[in-house]
Protein backbone atom coordinates (compact mmCIF):
# COMPACT_ATOMS: atom_id res chain seq x y z
CA UNK A 1 0.00 0.00 0.00
CA UNK A 2 1.30 3.55 -0.89
CA UNK A 3 2.19 5.60 2.31
CA UNK A 4 3.18 9.33 1.78
CA UNK A 5 5.60 9.96 2.89
CA UNK A 6 7.33 6.34 2.29
CA UNK A 7 8.38 6.30 6.09
CA UNK A 8 5.69 7.75 8.28
CA UNK A 9 5.48 7.72 11.68
CA UNK A 10 3.16 6.17 13.47
CA UNK A 11 3.21 6.29 17.50
CA UNK A 12 6.04 5.84 20.21
CA UNK A 13 6.07 2.08 21.19
CA UNK A 14 5.46 1.67 24.80
CA UNK A 15 8.38 0.23 26.93
CA UNK A 16 6.90 -3.26 27.30
CA UNK A 17 6.59 -3.79 23.92
CA UNK A 18 10.05 -3.07 23.30
CA UNK A 19 11.21 -5.00 26.09
CA UNK A 20 9.07 -7.85 25.20
CA UNK A 21 11.06 -7.58 21.64
CA UNK A 22 14.32 -7.16 22.90
CA UNK A 23 14.03 -10.15 25.13
CA UNK A 24 13.01 -12.41 22.08
CA UNK A 25 16.07 -11.10 19.91
CA UNK A 26 18.41 -12.21 23.39
CA UNK A 27 17.27 -15.88 23.27
CA UNK A 28 18.29 -15.94 19.70
CA UNK A 29 21.50 -17.87 18.95
CA UNK A 30 23.79 -15.67 16.56
CA UNK A 31 26.34 -18.42 15.98
CA UNK A 32 24.17 -20.16 13.75
CA UNK A 33 24.18 -18.46 11.05
CA UNK A 34 25.17 -21.30 8.88
CA UNK A 35 21.82 -22.48 9.26
CA UNK A 36 20.75 -19.23 7.48
CA UNK A 37 23.36 -19.22 4.13
CA UNK A 38 20.70 -19.55 1.46
CA UNK A 39 19.13 -16.40 2.69
CA UNK A 40 22.87 -14.49 3.50
CA UNK A 41 22.17 -10.79 3.38
CA UNK A 42 18.32 -10.21 4.49
CA UNK A 43 17.82 -13.19 7.21
CA UNK A 44 14.24 -13.96 8.63
CA UNK A 45 15.69 -15.64 11.91
CA UNK A 46 12.61 -15.88 13.18
CA UNK A 47 8.58 -15.53 11.63
CA UNK A 48 5.03 -15.64 12.19
CA UNK A 49 2.77 -16.04 9.49
CA UNK A 50 -1.09 -15.60 9.53
CA UNK A 51 -3.18 -18.15 7.66
CA UNK A 52 -6.65 -19.56 8.74
CA UNK A 53 -4.99 -19.06 12.00
CA UNK A 54 -1.40 -17.78 13.62
CA UNK A 55 0.99 -20.11 14.18
CA UNK A 56 4.71 -19.51 15.62
CA UNK A 57 7.86 -21.18 14.34
CA UNK A 58 11.42 -20.81 15.83
CA UNK A 59 10.49 -18.26 18.44
CA UNK A 60 12.27 -18.15 21.66
CA UNK A 61 9.09 -17.78 23.32
CA UNK A 62 5.85 -17.09 21.14
CA UNK A 63 3.82 -15.49 23.89
CA UNK A 64 5.75 -12.31 23.51
CA UNK A 65 5.64 -11.66 19.82
CA UNK A 66 1.76 -12.03 20.28
CA UNK A 67 1.97 -9.63 22.52
CA UNK A 68 3.41 -7.01 20.34
CA UNK A 69 0.87 -8.05 17.54
CA UNK A 70 -2.00 -7.37 20.16
CA UNK A 71 0.20 -4.03 20.06
CA UNK A 72 0.05 -3.18 16.54
CA UNK A 73 -3.56 -3.90 16.01
CA UNK A 74 -4.29 -1.03 18.14
CA UNK A 75 -2.81 1.35 15.66
CA UNK A 76 -5.65 -0.24 13.04
CA UNK A 77 -8.32 -0.95 14.71
CA UNK A 78 -10.26 -1.99 11.46
CA UNK A 79 -7.49 -3.87 10.18
CA UNK A 80 -6.19 -7.61 11.36
CA UNK A 81 -2.31 -8.83 11.34
CA UNK A 82 -2.01 -10.99 7.89
CA UNK A 83 2.11 -11.10 8.37
CA UNK A 84 5.14 -10.92 10.49
CA UNK A 85 8.71 -11.19 10.65
CA UNK A 86 11.43 -10.77 12.58
CA UNK A 87 14.11 -9.74 10.25
CA UNK A 88 17.83 -9.57 10.96
CA UNK A 89 20.57 -8.06 8.67
CA UNK A 90 24.19 -8.46 9.13
CA UNK A 91 26.33 -5.54 10.41
CA UNK A 92 28.52 -3.45 7.17
CA UNK A 93 25.38 -5.06 4.84
CA UNK A 94 23.16 -3.61 2.22
CA UNK A 95 20.31 -5.49 0.20
CA UNK A 96 19.80 -5.04 -3.27
CA UNK A 97 16.95 -2.58 -4.32
CA UNK A 98 13.65 -4.25 -4.81
CA UNK A 99 9.66 -3.96 -4.67
CA UNK A 100 7.59 -6.49 -2.69
CA UNK A 101 5.62 -8.46 -4.62
CA UNK A 102 3.14 -10.72 -2.32
CA UNK A 103 0.03 -9.54 -3.56
CA UNK A 104 -1.18 -9.56 0.18
CA UNK A 105 1.91 -5.64 0.21
CA UNK A 106 -1.01 -4.06 -2.04
CA UNK A 107 -3.43 -3.91 0.49
CA UNK A 108 -1.40 -4.19 3.66
CA UNK A 109 -0.13 -1.52 6.12
CA UNK A 110 3.54 -1.94 6.43
CA UNK A 111 4.72 -1.13 9.80
CA UNK A 112 8.37 -1.29 11.09
CA UNK A 113 9.23 -1.52 14.64
CA UNK A 114 13.21 -1.19 15.20
CA UNK A 115 14.86 -3.14 17.78
CA UNK A 116 18.38 -2.88 17.28
CA UNK A 117 18.92 0.22 14.79
CA UNK A 118 22.18 1.94 15.15
CA UNK A 119 23.61 4.88 13.52
CA UNK A 120 24.24 3.83 9.97
CA UNK A 121 21.44 1.68 9.60
CA UNK A 122 18.84 3.40 6.67
CA UNK A 123 15.50 2.37 4.82
CA UNK A 124 15.86 4.07 0.75
CA UNK A 125 13.49 4.11 -1.64
CA UNK A 126 13.83 4.90 -4.91
CA UNK A 127 11.82 7.57 -7.44
CA UNK A 128 11.94 8.06 -10.75
CA UNK A 129 11.43 11.73 -11.74
CA UNK A 130 12.02 13.01 -15.52
CA UNK A 131 13.65 10.04 -16.83
CA UNK A 132 15.95 10.22 -12.90
CA UNK A 133 15.99 8.03 -10.12
CA UNK A 134 15.97 9.78 -6.95
CA UNK A 135 17.47 8.44 -3.47
CA UNK A 136 15.64 9.25 -0.07
CA UNK A 137 16.27 7.71 3.06
CA UNK A 138 15.06 7.67 6.11
CA UNK A 139 16.41 6.44 9.68
CA UNK A 140 14.01 4.41 11.58
CA UNK A 141 14.57 5.24 15.46
CA UNK A 142 14.21 2.62 17.96
CA UNK A 143 11.29 3.28 20.12
CA UNK A 144 8.89 4.30 17.09
CA UNK A 145 6.44 2.50 15.14
CA UNK A 146 6.70 3.34 11.26
CA UNK A 147 4.61 2.91 8.34
CA UNK A 148 6.54 2.01 4.95
CA UNK A 149 5.98 2.27 1.45
CA UNK A 150 7.24 -1.07 0.02
CA UNK A 151 5.54 -1.48 -3.12
CA UNK A 152 7.93 1.39 -5.03
CA UNK A 153 11.76 0.48 -5.39
CA UNK A 154 12.95 0.47 -1.72
CA UNK A 155 16.14 -1.58 -0.06
CA UNK A 156 18.48 -1.45 3.60
CA UNK A 157 21.54 -0.72 4.30
CA UNK A 158 23.41 -1.07 7.37
CA UNK A 159 26.84 0.40 7.84
CA UNK A 160 27.31 -0.16 11.40
CA UNK A 161 29.14 -1.94 13.27
CA UNK A 162 26.09 -3.93 15.23
CA UNK A 163 22.94 -5.89 13.71
CA UNK A 164 19.91 -4.36 12.32
CA UNK A 165 16.69 -5.77 13.54
CA UNK A 166 13.51 -4.81 12.80
CA UNK A 167 10.10 -6.13 13.75
CA UNK A 168 7.69 -6.00 10.66
CA UNK A 169 4.04 -6.83 10.47
CA UNK A 170 1.52 -6.11 7.46
CA UNK A 171 -2.36 -4.79 8.89
CA UNK A 172 -5.05 -5.97 6.20
CA UNK A 173 -8.65 -4.66 6.13
CA UNK A 174 -10.17 -7.55 7.86
CA UNK A 175 -13.55 -7.28 5.29
CA UNK A 176 -10.99 -8.01 2.60
CA UNK A 177 -9.51 -10.36 4.34
CA UNK A 178 -12.61 -12.48 4.88
CA UNK A 179 -13.79 -12.01 1.08
CA UNK A 180 -10.29 -13.14 -0.33
CA UNK A 181 -9.24 -15.29 2.64
CA UNK A 182 -8.23 -18.06 0.14
CA UNK A 183 -6.16 -16.12 -1.92
CA UNK A 184 -4.47 -13.83 0.53
CA UNK A 185 -3.46 -17.42 2.11
CA UNK A 186 -1.73 -18.30 -1.15
CA UNK A 187 1.02 -15.79 -1.06
CA UNK A 188 3.47 -18.05 -3.04
CA UNK A 189 6.84 -16.46 -3.65
CA UNK A 190 7.72 -12.47 -4.17
CA UNK A 191 7.21 -11.39 -7.52
CA UNK A 192 10.14 -9.50 -7.94
CA UNK A 193 9.39 -6.43 -9.89
CA UNK A 194 11.58 -3.62 -11.54
CA UNK A 195 14.29 -6.34 -12.83
CA UNK A 196 15.26 -3.37 -15.17
CA UNK A 197 17.00 -1.25 -11.58
CA UNK A 198 19.71 -3.44 -12.02
CA UNK A 199 20.69 -1.96 -15.83
CA UNK A 200 19.74 0.79 -15.08
CA UNK A 201 21.24 1.70 -11.93
CA UNK A 202 24.56 0.25 -13.02
CA UNK A 203 24.96 2.99 -15.49
CA UNK A 204 25.05 5.38 -12.15
CA UNK A 205 27.78 6.14 -10.04
CA UNK A 206 25.35 6.72 -7.26
CA UNK A 207 22.88 4.04 -7.38
CA UNK A 208 25.02 1.56 -8.91
CA UNK A 209 25.61 0.10 -5.24
CA UNK A 210 22.25 -0.86 -4.82
CA UNK A 211 22.53 -3.44 -8.17
CA UNK A 212 21.83 -7.12 -6.96
CA UNK A 213 25.01 -8.18 -8.11
CA UNK A 214 26.98 -5.00 -6.55
CA UNK A 215 24.96 -6.02 -3.43
CA UNK A 216 26.29 -9.28 -3.52
CA UNK A 217 29.74 -8.73 -4.09
CA UNK A 218 29.64 -6.01 -1.21
CA UNK A 219 27.96 -8.36 1.13
CA UNK A 220 30.46 -11.31 0.36
CA UNK A 221 33.40 -9.69 1.41
CA UNK A 222 31.89 -10.25 5.23
CA UNK A 223 30.23 -13.29 5.32
CA UNK A 224 32.66 -15.34 7.35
Amino acid sequence: MICTPNAKFIEKVPDYILKNLEEEINSWNFSRLDDFSEQRIFHKFKSIVYGVSPYAKSLGNPERIFNVIEWCKSLYPKKIPIWANLFAMYPNHRYPAHVDGLELHLFSNRVHIPILSESGSKIVFFNKENESWIEESYELYKGGAWEINNIIPHSAENLSSSWRINFVIDMIDEDLMNSRNDWLKDNGKQMMKFWHLDREFERSEHLNRWCYKTVIAHNSLYIK
